[in-house]
């Protein structure tokens, strides 16, 4: 018999199909920045762009209702394109920007234009690479990730920043740092939830942050959400964090200021 549900979300998946293609045309996207809080000084250093989509029927929508079905069609490659010249035009009406991450999809890294396009984005706004950095999971399969390693290289080459998101909940996380040298390093927010109360967790941290340190990567713990994880973090020697305890996602980007967040 036919299953209700699955046609309901089979449908839901055409709507969002055809919607995201006229939702950049008509301002229906957003780009919101979150900031990364330096702990030592209590300063935004970097921030990190979320696209949000404000749909006609739907309301306010969230990447993680709508980039899972985007991601299995060619248009993740379109809002992708989008999002990243939407952060790069940004950065180029700032006077004095701090640098952004963007979140890229495998399905963006299969493009072999992908990083030619990225790097002529950034000439044609005149926005220097050391303002962008581009996060990739963790959990792409590392046979999936062999192909990207030389557009990944050609962005570090010319200065663009690459991060590893969502660390430590892979299957291969060592053999990520071992393959590729990354200048980001974001702890999953697994381990930081229960870091201030769980003895297990506080050790795994510390042990990300030494082995990252110890690369010449910057350790970034996520979803900090308690004044308790922080003070732990502190502890750990981790330099900096982001989640809604440290800032909320904003409309405009941080710039460089001597007022302390926290």
């Amino acid at each position: 018999p036919f299953n209700i549900a699955l046609g309901e979300r089979a449908a839901d998946r055409l709507n969002l199909h055809g919607d995201i293609q006229r939702a950049a045309e008509q301002g229906q996207l957003e780009v919101q920045y979150q900031p990364i809080i330096d702990l030592r000084n209590g300063q935004a250093t970097r921030s990190e762009a979320l696209v949000r989509w404000h749909h006609p029927t739907q309301g306010l929508m969230l990447p993680a209702r709508f980039i899972p079905e985007i991601e299995k069609s060619e248009l993740i490659g379109e809002l992708g394109r989008w999002v990243l010249e939407a952060v790069i035009e940004g950065l180029s009406t700032q006077v004095d920007p701090l640098p952004v991450n963007v979140n890229v999809s495998p399905r963006q890294l299969e493009d072999n234009t992908f990083a030619a396009t990225m790097l002529s984005l950034l000439d044609d706004y005149q926005v220097s690479p050391e303002l962008l950095a581009i996060e990739i999971t963790e959990l792409i399969n590392l046979e999936d990730f062999a192909p990207f390693e030389d557009q990944l290289h050609v962005l570090r080459s010319r200065g663009v920043s690459v991060a590893v998101d969502d660390f430590g909940t892979g299957y291969s996380a060592l053999t990520y740092l071992q393959r590729f040298p990354f200048d980001q390093v974001k702890i999953d927010g697994v381990f930081i939830d229960n870091i201030d109360t769980s003895p297990t967790d506080r050790s795994i941290v510390r042990s990300i942050i030494d082995l990252t340190t110890s690369l010449g990567a910057q350790p970034i713990a996520e979803k900090v959400e308690r004044m308790g994880q922080v003070d732990t973090l502190i502890d750990l020697g981790c330099p900096y964090a982001q989640g809604f305890l440290l800032g909320t996602p904003a409309a405009r980007p941080e710039h460089r200021s001597s007022d302390p967040l926290v």
